[in-house]
């Protein structure tokens, strides 16, 4: 079993609080928000921060919404709201193009927008995308926001021009009339790209006036190809300058495309030293941190215990609350054997802090039942021999669940791409689809409510 190593836990309630902390930690400490590239390193041991600062109560930065002539995002929306937001999708077409491919559906749920700009690991797919679109980046410290052009903000891999004890706090986007889209060759669901392009292209009176490419995975300089740029700027728009273009931005790669490892991506930020450097910290203090006591609400009984901050939730519903239906497998946020509901949301609990589900509620699959009565996504694995090994099948049927009470009537495609962050290891797909489309039709949309957890209310977008 992998854990982390001891550290000391914060929450903090407020952007000033965290800023706070940070000062007072100094660079043993590393924020988390949805951790899903810090706590795999941690537990690996690859970081060993001497103290972690929870930032996820951080509403102010959460929010998806215009400002005069700016796409204004915060640096602590989750992918999934990003990728479903109606103002992103109606101007920045790339933005949703590469949200449909980063990771999966489980981590887009937790992880956010700002941790993946910052980890700035160099086959991100967002970074590329914001850097095609020249976004502007406002950051909070000790002395005050500043504010940089992302383009600056890269200084290399893995390396962000972050301070000391400051925050990425929004993203910026000029909303201009423009053409844009994202493509990305990975070997599977959830891979770090094999090589990624995102295009974005303005156009008046028949010529190009203003172009930015992406790419990522291809060590490109701060993810961008400007020798592309530049030579699409003032030419027509026609498919033999796209080509040269094209020709142009391979020769500025640093590197050849290569096959990639399965993703993670981050939810954490800023993992860097005062120049911004993301390495971890060589070692940290051994020693057991204090305890912490929590109290969570699972399956609609609340559950009061003292924990090591390190406790992974899948572990404190296994080991604490002997609730063993949750299963554990990969210790990376791989393979979704142990999906629960976090707020109604579904998460990877390995990924996930006990202290962190602290005040909130948890759904596993002894929750599915209705008292004596199967669930009909329950009842659909049986009748179509969805179990087969039985590993994988809670995880895939607390996603089969929430799906349902989203979408009643599913397609296929929608139920493949909703379980496509759970690894199944007898590869028996066509029967764990089957089984959803047989809830479907008997009933499936019911569940959520009886089960006394209400699906968490999405952010608003608002505009100013």
């Amino acid at each position: 079993m992998q854990v982390p190593a001891a550290f000391q836990y914060e929450r903090a309630t407020s952007l000033e609080q965290a800023i706070e902390l940070l000062g007072r930690y100094g660079p043993e400490a590393r924020v988390v928000a949805g951790g899903h590239s810090l706590l795999p390193m941690m537990k690996l041991r690859l970081a060993q921060p001497e103290a972690l600062i929870d930032i996820n109560g951080l509403a102010e930065l959460a929010s998806i919404r215009v400002d005069g002539h700016d796409l204004a995002v915060g640096a602590m929306v989750r992918h999934a709201e990003l990728l479903s937001s109606p103002v992103v999708g109606e101007h920045f077409p790339i933005l949703r193009d590469a949200e449909r491919v980063i990771a999966d559906p489980l981590v887009r749920n937790r992880g956010t927008v700002g941790g993946s700009l910052c980890q700035a690991d160099p086959s991100e797919d967002l970074s590329a995308a914001f850097s095609a679109l020249r976004a502007t980046l406002v950051t909070q410290g000790p002395d005050g926001r500043r504010t940089l052009a992302i383009r600056e903000f890269f200084l290399g891999p893995y390396e962000t021009a972050l301070n000391e004890a400051e925050l990425l706090v929004e993203i910026r986007v000029p909303i201009r009339s423009h053409a844009s889209a994202y493509r990305k060759v990975e070997r599977r669901v959830g891979d770090w790209a094999v090589v990624a392009a995102g295009a974005v292209l303005e156009i008046s009176g028949g010529l190009i006036t203003e172009a930015g490419i992406g790419l990522t995975a291809v060590g490109a300089p701060r993810f961008v190809a400007e020798g592309a740029e530049n030579f699409l700027r003032g030419g027509r728009p026609d498919e033999e300058r796209f080509e040269e273009a094209a020709r142009i931005a391979a020769g500025s790669a640093g590197r050849r495309p290569t096959s990639a490892a399965r993703s993670t991506t981050s939810g954490t930020w800023p993992e860097s030293s005062p120049r911004g450097r993301c390495a971890p910290p060589p070692h940290a203090p051994g020693g057991r941190r204090r305890d912490m006591r929590i109290t969570v609400t699972v399956n609609g009984e609340q559950h009061t215990r003292d924990v090591e901050p390190r406790l992974l939730l899948v572990h404190f519903l296994r080991d604490e609350l002997r609730l063993t239906g949750t299963h554990w497998g990969c210790d990376t946020s791989n393979c979704g054997v142990c999906t629960v509901w976090l707020d109604g949301t579904p998460v990877k609990s390995c990924t996930v802090l006990a202290v962190m589900a602290d005040g909130h509620e948890v759904r596993t699959v002894e929750g599915l039942a209705h008292g004596a009565e199967l669930d009909p996504v329950q009842q659909g694995f049986i009748a179509c021999h969805g179990l087969q090994c039985g590993f994988c099948t809670p995880g895939m049927m607390m996603t089969a669940r929430w799906l349902l009470d989203h979408d009643a009537d599913p397609s296929e495609e929608d139920i493949r791409e909703a379980v496509s962050g759970q690894m199944c290891r007898c590869t028996g797909y066509e029967n764990i689809v089957r089984s959803i489309r047989w809830a479907a039709e008997h009933g499936g949309a019911r569940g959520t409510a009886d089960a006394g957890t209400e699906p968490a209310p999405g952010r608003e977008e608002v505009r100013a």
